[in-house]
């Protein structure tokens, strides 16, 4: 069995390599690692591709995986973009806890990839999250400690 592909293969393709196809080609567990909310975030980290995807995600969240990902490779030019992250310089205390979340809600991601899709989360999203995975109200103000 292959491993899935990561996001960040998803978003090679999208700017990359723009196959019409590509969607055709995955198996089902990359089609359940390519996640719009995310690949938003990421592509809109450059302030090229900003104002364009402000537009799409008024459409993004309706749209089928396959028809997003012909939205994006039609309208983006085909090229490397930079995607600018902001590094912290210390390393985010994020509780286990959390981190087994983002494992579940993402399905097929490792620590390393949940602790990066952790600094894209606003603390109303990780509230959210937490909630949806019925941790109690005390644990929860954990999440009001992490930066």
């Amino acid at each position: 069995m292959n491993k899935p592909k990561t996001i960040f293969e998803h978003i090679t393709n999208i700017c990359e390599i723009q196959n019409p196809k590509y969607m055709d080609n995955l198996s089902e567990q990359d089609l359940e690692t390519f996640n719009i909310y995310l690949i938003q975030k990421f592509l809109a980290l450059n302030n090229n591709l900003l104002y364009a995807i402000n537009i799409f995600e008024k459409y993004a969240h309706k749209m089928e995986k396959k028809d997003y990902y012909k939205l994006l490779i039609y309208n983006i030019p085909k090229r490397k973009y930079f995607l600018n992250f902001n590094k912290k310089d210390k390393k985010e205390d994020i509780p286990d806890w959390f981190i087994k979340i983002l494992i579940e809600y993402f399905i097929f991601i490792n620590v390393d990839e949940a602790r990066s899709y952790f600094q894209f989360l606003t603390k109303e999203e990780r509230i959210l999250l937490a909630k949806k995975f019925g941790i109690d109200d005390k644990k929860i103000k954990e999440i009001y400690k992490m930066t």
